[in-house]
């Protein structure tokens, strides 16, 4: 388990460092460990982390494959934390291949189980992932209230990166309602 960690590590940096072959090749190698020792909640993650390097390498078929497969796994488990990362991630990929209906439903989901384990910033990044899901679906009207809700628990919570992304998507809201003022002022 500790070799597995350790090339996951490994691998994230060289993701991270711009080396993504690099890094595909380590956790690929932490992927084969976790398989063979059946640690599914690790090989999950590590799942996950491979669907993030092939989303930095622009392969969305790639990041698609292996976010599904992470998130059928999840699914196996009694983890609703975990499970509700995998569909926040799924419904992020879901919305920029403008797949909305099922980003929402993922969204949803990802809301739901944050709210079941009590994790505030998760709950509200679920919140952002199905505004923006629901303004390039039109329904800006549904979507700003959330947007400024999700805005407000950031606040609280001191998540001052967070609450940037959602004054980003509030702005992309105000846009998209074609209320430019408002867009810009935010």
């Amino acid at each position: 388990v500790i070799e597995a960690t350790a090339m996951t590590t490994l691998g994230n940096v060289y993701v991270s460092a711009g080396e993504i072959q690099r890094g595909v090749d380590q956790l690929d190698k932490a992927l084969q460990i976790y398989e063979e020792l059946g640690d599914t909640q690790r090989l999950c993650g590590v799942l996950h982390n491979l669907s993030m390097a092939y989303f930095a390498q622009g392969n969305r078929e790639q990041q698609q494959a292996y976010l599904e497969k992470s998130n059928a796994l999840w699914r196996t488990l009694d983890d609703p934390y975990g499970l509700a990362i995998s569909c926040h991630g799924l419904a992020g990929f879901y919305c920029d291949q403008r797949e909305l209906i099922k980003a929402q439903q993922l969204a949803e989901e990802s809301l739901l189980l944050h709210k079941q384990v009590g994790n505030e910033n998760g709950m509200a990044e679920a919140i952002l992932n199905l505004a923006l899901a629901l303004i390039r679906s039109g329904n800006t009207r549904r979507a700003i209230p959330m947007t400024k809700e999700a805005i407000a628990t950031f606040e609280k919570l001191g998540h001052r990166r967070y609450v940037c992304n959602g004054l980003q998507t509030l702005a992309f809201a105000y846009y998209s309602a074609r209320n430019k003022r408002k867009a810009y002022d935010t």
